[in-house]
């Protein structure tokens, strides 16, 4: 078996020990037994240090504006809560008062 014949098609059968121990805190026997990274790799920056901003809509909001969005989402269960029992009670009495008004029309 020839030396770089398990590397992908345009990869450079030619690669050193010395391109493989470019890694940065690899260990010595690590970089002798592995394969250089690809220059595609190399280039990519380090995502590590770079913290990506928050664009969410809550991540933006302070927590005082948190607090009064959570108070009116309360408010509004609430308030649902109470006038679903009288707005039923109220269809029930006009379906009655229809049923009524028929009967008298008969």
């Amino acid at each position: 078996m020839t030396v770089g014949a398990d590397l992908p098609p345009g990869a450079e059968s030619s690669a050193t020990v010395e391109e493989a121990s470019a890694v940065p805190d690899a260990d010595p026997a690590y970089s002798e037994t592995s394969l250089p990274l690809p220059a595609s790799i190399e280039r990519m920056p380090s995502e590590a240090g770079v913290e990506t901003p928050c664009t969410s809509l809550l991540c933006q909001m302070d927590p005082a504006t948190d607090v009064v969005l959570l108070t009116l989402c309360v408010m509004v269960c609430v308030v649902a809560t109470m006038s679903v029992p009288k707005l039923v009670a109220l269809l029930r009495e006009i379906a009655w008062e229809l049923l009524d008004l028929f009967a008298c029309r008969r």
